[in-house]
Order: structure tokens, then sequence, then C-alpha cells
């Protein structure tokens, strides 16, 4: 899946993350339980709902590579290359001179490759 579309293989089963900044007690204690049930042969869904009761934090969640996948997909299929080229160029314009002159530098390697 590594951003090419026609590859199907994942590089992963799933990613389990928190939509905000969960504190580190709350993540402890969320990522203990999720550990603790998946070894106790727990679905991975049941495993993440038990993290947001166990840490009382419900942002918590769960997506599998092929839902990755599929919103990478909509994703690249909703650019507009056009308005995306145009943000570039205004980001390249707030650049300083000394970064801009790295990234050159960095692009004629990889042309280089």
């Amino acid at each position: 899946m590594a951003m090419h579309l026609e590859d199907n293989g994942y590089p992963f089963y799933a990613v389990v993350a928190n939509s905000q900044k969960p504190l580190w007690s709350d993540t402890a204690v969320a990522y203990s339980t999720f550990y603790h049930l998946v070894a106790k042969g727990e679905l991975l869904t049941d495993a993440v709902n038990a993290m947001c009761i166990a840490s009382g934090n419900e942002t918590f969640w769960i997506e599998s590579a092929e839902e990755s996948r599929q919103g990478y997909i909509n994703h690249i299929n909703e650019l507009n290359a056009s308005k995306v080229q145009e943000k570039l160029d205004e980001n390249n314009e707030q650049e300083t001179p000394e970064n801009l002159k790295k990234m050159r530098k960095l692009s004629s390697v990889e042309n280089a490759l």
C-alpha cells in the first residue's frame, strides 16, 4: 500500500490511535488493556472499546488497513492537481532562501537515484 494504488498488499493489519491528545496515564491504561485483551484472544474492536472504558477516554479508535487504503484512494481522487500546485507554490514563496536551497539539493539527489 506504500502509496501505489495498484498495490493490494498491506504492511499492517490495523491502526489503533486516539483522535485527540490523551493524558499519558489514560494512554498507559488504554494500551495495557488493549494488549491484555488481544493476548487473551479478544477481537480488536472489542479491545478498543475496552480501552475507552478502562481509560475513561472515548476518543480511541481503530482503522483497518483496507479502510486506510480506501481513505487514501478517496483522498487522491478528490485532489485537484492545479490547486495542489498553487498551494505548493504559495508555500515555496514563504520559505527562507536557505530552506529552498536545501530542498533543491534534496531534489537533485533524488533525481540522480
